[in-house]
């Protein structure tokens, strides 16, 4: 990989293609940083002093020449080590000045933020001459609102807050010598969807070398009350939630947010209770962004395996994503890295958990096995694929117990897939219909398997003992999404 060094100027003074190693990352929804490690010589430090920039060809994003280190061993001789962030990271430079209150376009909001902080604030010193808006056209963007007040806030970690609460990401790209923020959103590209072609990383397809789920409720913040200002018994107090309704119980994980920054009185006006109320739960919804559930399924890709970076999946983009235990996910590409040290190049991905996948416990649950001899434990068994053709299991009834599944469905493409173990029967999946024009056969095993919010399947005719019948399901119901989902995984 070849660098090219631009002065403060932004003209181009050398290119550096000799060093022992280089670490890139670009990312989503924050700035990217850089790492780069060399032997010690005046003539590098001549070249890099803080303050330059360094262009990667194969990047769209330049980094800002942030610290110098140097390190000196007896044995391995002196090293130079420079490290610093890519062009979103001047945001960090200013904080919001004046009280700012957000009410509308979710887009203009972010511009009225820059306007007054960055491109044409009141005080001429403060303006960064070079930087420019440029509005996006995307209607997933154009069509968001915003109610939020800030005062005081870093600039960077309030356009951040607000983009990363809608799935936003944000940019600042080198053009001339003008930096260019805009707005932007990953496609999505997983069984969620019927337009892009899908993009699935898995042992299965010989692209994924390795993977790593972790699922954590440790940190997780449900409801928070929001105070905002007043004194004692007088101060301005709202509750929010995430999620689709109020946890209770042992469910309900609670948090306080301190908003009294948020004012009544704005250019010497008081706003509505209204705007107030709206304007303080934007806070508490931020906050609760923050401490959401850890999901997380990451692995590492072939590079020259099925997809190619930048043509087939982009920064942003939510992809598919399967091990080899059958657990799926949609996965949010947050990051890309590059690097190059003595042992070559790699240029891989970073797969994050997309909040959607998660918000129906059916798909959180369903799982694929595509190999014979792949197996999947629900509760205390354990089922084995006997063959080669793929089977998915779904949470498919729930009994009267809220916190009990007692059957799964199995979805196959063949009337011969069978599931079974040492300890259970094999079920031939031997009941036929039809989703999305493709025939699949469904089979009804027993289980144990634990979950909050019920899947929504018919289940009239489904009596518990009969757990080797076939599932009765009622093709093109809407209650039916998640089944029609998971028979995308099936190939033809």
């Amino acid at each position: 990989m070849e660098l090219l060094i631009l002065d403060k100027n932004f003209d181009s003074s050398e290119t550096l293609d000799i060093f022992e190693s280089l670490i890139w990352t670009d990312r989503y929804y924050e700035c990217g940083d850089f790492e780069l490690y060399m032997p010690a010589n005046e003539k590098v430090l001549t070249m890099l002093p803080q303050g330059y920039y360094l262009y990667l060809r194969d990047s769209e994003h330049v980094m800002v020449v942030e610290d110098t280190e140097i390190e000196t061993d007896t044995e391995e001789g002196a090293h130079l080590k420079i490290t610093g962030r890519s062009l979103e990271s001047i945001l960090e430079r200013r904080i919001i000045w004046n009280r700012t209150v957000l009410s509308g376009s979710f887009q203009q909001g972010i511009k009225k933020l820059l306007d007054e902080n960055v491109i044409s604030p009141s005080d001429a010193s403060r303006k960064i001459s070079n930087f420019v808006f440029k509005e996006s056209s995307d209607e997933r963007i154009t069509s968001l609102s915003v109610d939020a007040q800030y005062f005081g806030e870093n600039l960077y970690d309030a356009i951040s807050d607000l983009c990363k609460s809608e799935n936003i990401g944000f940019k600042i790209i080198l053009d001339g010598i003008n930096f260019v923020f805009s707005l932007y959103m990953g496609e999505d590209r997983s069984y969620n969807q019927e337009v892009n072609p899908y993009v699935i990383f898995s042992p299965g397809f010989d692209n994924l070398m390795n993977s790593n789920y972790i699922e954590s409720d440790k940190t997780l913040k449900n409801v928070t009350l929001v105070a905002g200002e007043g004194e004692g018994s007088e101060r301005k107090t709202v509750s929010v939630f995430s999620g689709e309704e109020i946890q209770n119980g042992l469910d309900r994980r609670e948090l306080f947010t301190d908003a009294s920054g948020v004012s009544t009185m704005v250019d010497g006006q008081t706003i509505s209770d209204q705007e107030y109320t709206s304007q303080l739960s934007q806070k508490g919804y931020e906050e609760l962004a923050k401490n959401k559930t850890t999901i997380s399924f990451e692995g590492e890709v072939d590079p020259s395996g099925t997809y190619e970076y930048d043509k087939d999946y982009f920064l942003g983009d939510v992809i598919q994503i399967a091990n080899e235990f059958g657990c799926q996910a949609r996965s949010q590409i947050t990051e890309f890295i590059r690097s190059q040290s003595d042992t070559g190049i790699e240029c891989y991905p970073t797969f994050s958990s997309y909040e959607d996948i998660f918000t129906n416990p059916a798909y959180s649950l369903m799982c694929l096995t595509r190999k014979a001899g792949s197996y999947i434990f629900i509760n205390d068994r354990s089922y084995t694929k006997t063959n080669d053709k793929p089977v998915i299991f779904i949470p498919a009834y729930m009994p009267n117990t809220p916190q009990l599944w007692r059957y799964w469905i199995v979805l196959g493409r063949t009337e011969n897939s069978v599931i079974g173990s040492e300890n259970t029967p094999q079920f031939v999946v031997s009941r036929t219909m039809t989703i999305n024009n493709r025939t699949v056969y469904l089979r009804a095993i027993e289980n144990g398997a634990y979950e909050g919010v019920p899947f929504s399947v018919k289940t009239e005719n489904f009596q518990k003992d009969n757990f080797g019948d076939a599932y009765p399901i009622e093709p093109g119901n809407e209650n039916n999404f998640y089944l029609k989902l998971a028979e995308r995984m099936l190939p033809v």
